[in-house]
């Protein structure tokens, strides 16, 4: 993209999730206190702090705000119309007068973070808001307006603004810039969040990412129905556990008739809402909105260093998002496997019903060998919930594409740093969230790049003991 500072060094953090304990249900380690305090201390830290007298331009890679997790009800914000029918279960849906109230609550409710980062942006710095797949919201001019103005405001309130020099209230909106697919420095690096080759959370269309009814609705995939249906009111696991067929029907179990009795209600709910979009998802509809995506496309190559082209073969790289195809949502539900089971359960009954007894235990025995084979065959083919795996590999594929040693993405929630082969850097932001106790040592990762005569000198770092450290990754992602 167009550098409004290009002067200055890099800091890039991603999936803050912030607002993500707006909700009425918790996973089972959550920390948002803990990411606002690290978030508050860091924020300070590099107001105060510079490298080589260099102001600091700072990324937020994605997911900084986890609208998906807030879950207001319309009661709690006066809002009467415009609302879909499930917004009175579910909580507040991502229609832009909907997302602007979370918006609202959120800066609510991490009032402090945002103060530090007004504060920031007052010692000169710059911050660059890259969206991901939780705050895809943040697509909203509004929604935009609302995150500037809350700036502003605690800015204007604050001591500081009224040191002498130091920039307005309006020049601190400025040094703001939002930014829905990727941040780009030519000769320098390239930061997108990595969502988009994730299926279970891509758009296919990111530059237009609404529902294809083409009303004023952002999208609904897999992850962000799953969030809004299920996971922010019953938490089998925390984020990015890989929860298997059989480790859901024992959970469920063990849940208790009225408790697994609200899980089966909202699943329903979530499968209604995904089968229905995918219903008016026809071909003229996706053909619609990739039309509009590429004429925003087009405009985007008018604004930086990339031709329409390269734009168009980057696009190319993406994961076309589940809810595209019956087959394939089907899977990623695990409805397939659970149509197998009850098949194969008719199929016992009408055994024991019309066959003699003595060919029973043969037909039974066949029946059952045949569902685990099924079983294990659709177990094995249905995508892993982890994109890491693939991130190193679209890293290389955008290095051909772009001049940009260092490749940079998020989501993941796993600090990653590696050497590609021709002699770039592929990096994971990883995320500043503890979703369990063991992971909170792998938490607070960011990092720094440093402009230096002899190019980017990048380091991958973990925020700790009031600074910036050195962090070395445990692995570059899980095994598949």
């Amino acid at each position: 993209m167009q550098i409004a500072n290009a002067g200055a060094n890099w800091l890039i953090i991603s999936d803050l999730h912030l607002g993500k304990d707006l909700k009425p249900g918790q996973g089972p380690i959550d920390s948002p206190d803990l990411v606002e305090e690290g978030l508050v201390a860091f924020l300070e830290y590099y107001a105060a702090y510079r490298l080589d007298d260099r102001p600091w331009k700072l990324v937020v890679n994605g997911d900084m705000v986890d609208f998906l997790s807030v879950c207001v009800l319309p009661a709690d914000v006066g809002l009467i119309t415009g609302l879909h029918p499930d917004d009175h279960t579910y909580g507040l849906g991502a229609r832009p007068h909907a997302s602007r109230a979370k918006m609202g609550k959120v800066l609510e409710r991490h009032r402090r973070v945002f103060g530090a980062m007004a504060r920031f942006l007052g010692a000169g710095n710059e911050v660059v808001v890259v969206i991901g797949n939780h705050d895809a919201e943040l697509y909203w001019p509004g929604v935009q307006a609302a995150f500037r103005q809350g700036l502003r405001d605690l800015w204007a309130a604050d001591p500081s603004s009224e040191t002498p020099g130091v920039p307005s209230a309006e020049a601190i909106d400025e040094a703001v810039s939002f930014h829905p697919w990727f941040y780009f420095e030519e000769g320098l690096v390239w930061v997108e969040h990595g969502h988009q080759y994730d299926p279970y959370c891509s758009f296919d269309a990111i530059l237009y990412p609404l529902v294809p009814t083409g009303e004023d609705e952002i999208d609904l995939n897999v992850s962000t129905a799953a969030m809004r249906y299920v996971r922010n009111f019953y938490s089998p696991h925390s984020t990015n556990v890989e929860f298997g067929f059989w480790d859901y029907i024992g959970w469920l179990l063990g849940q208790g008739t009225s408790r697994a009795a609200g899980v089966l209600s909202s699943f329903t709910a979530l499968n209604r809402r995904l089968f229905g979009l995918w219903w008016q998802r026809t071909p003229e509809a996706i053909q619609a909105a990739r039309a509009r995506h590429l004429e925003r496309l087009e405009a985007l190559a008018g604004r930086t260093r990339l031709s329409p082209e390269v734009l168009r073969k980057l696009d190319d790289l993406r994961r076309r998002p589940f809810n595209r195809h019956l087959s394939l949502l089907m899977q990623a539900l695990m409805l397939d496997r659970l149509l197998a089971i009850t098949l194969a359960t008719l199929l016992l009954f009408a055994i024991l019903v019309v066959l003699p007894w003595a060919w029973v235990p043969l037909a039974a025995a066949l029946v059952l060998g045949g569902l685990f084979a099924l079983d294990r065959h659709l177990r094995h083919s249905r995508e892993s919930i982890y994109p890491q795996r693939h991130m190193p590999k679209v890293a290389r594929a955008i290095r051909r594409l772009v001049r940009a040693p260092i490749v940079v993405f998020g989501h993941a929630h796993e600090a990653a740093e590696e050497r590609l082969e021709d002699g770039g850097w592929y990096f994971n932001t990883g995320t500043w969230v503890a979703e369990r106790k063991e992971r909170v040592r792998q938490a607070f990762t960011h990092l720094r790049i440093r402009r230096t005569p002899d190019g980017p000198r990048p380091e991958l770092c973990q925020w700790r003991k009031g600074r910036s450290l050195a962090f070395r990754p445990v692995r570059a992602h899980r095994p598949t």
